[in-house]
């Protein structure tokens, strides 16, 4: 869903920037809850944030997993994924209902909110919540949507919904823009050696 942010939307979170935060396995625990949306970056760039992130499994939580942008539909994603070594799983029914979505393209961030908040009190809703927080619990996992600013997207509600179950704690990652090619070259900040989708 793409639309403009309101400050209702924005849990007590930290920020994580993989090119700020140095990744390690001990900071990014199976205690946390990660999310990450793609808007504006590339499928190279978005692979080697998740893999810098120490990344186990995306969990797309999109009600449509389809996208005009290239690598980020469910099947190419899903594929790209699994040669860098990052399970995907996709739980529609933790996305945002297409009246969700329409009110939130026309700004009416209240009314997306409310629609939404109904929405994750229903059957489908609250299975697909269970499961996203079995995975969570068991691997280091990743909530995906399309916005960059979490603060305007319900993967922010659904992440609250989740620390507020099993107190987890929330980290926002954020596309690092020509992380791949740094990647690529061994040129990141801690020096080492870096294969793109290796392990």
């Amino acid at each position: 869903m793409e639309h403009k942010t309101e400050q209702n939307l924005k849990p007590c979170v930290n920020h994580f920037h993989p090119n700020l935060d140095r990744a390690k396995t001990g900071e990014l625990s199976m205690n946390s809850i990660l999310t990450i949306g793609y808007e504006g970056s590339t499928i190279e760039d978005f692979v080697a944030t998740l893999k810098r992130a120490a990344v186990q499994v995306l969990i797309d939580i999109r009600a449509v997993a389809a996208s005009r942008k290239r690598g980020f539909s469910k099947k190419s994603l899903a594929a790209t994924l699994g040669e860098a070594g990052v399970e995907y799983i996709h739980l529609r029914g933790l996305g945002d209902p297409k009246q969700g979505r329409q009110a939130a393209r026309r700004g009416d961030m209240h009314i997306f909110e409310r629609i939404f908040r109904t929405h994750m009190e229903g059957g489908e809703a609250q299975e697909a919540l269970d499961r996203a927080l079995e995975v969570t619990s068991n691997a280091r996992a990743c909530l995906l949507c399309f916005e960059r600013d979490h603060s305007g997207c319900h993967r922010s509600i659904v992440a609250q919904e989740m620390a507020n179950r099993k107190a987890f704690e929330i980290r926002h990652l954020r596309v690092t823009h020509g992380l791949a090619e740094k990647a690529r070259y061994g040129n990141l900040e801690n020096g080492r050696s870096y294969a793109f989708g290796a392990n």
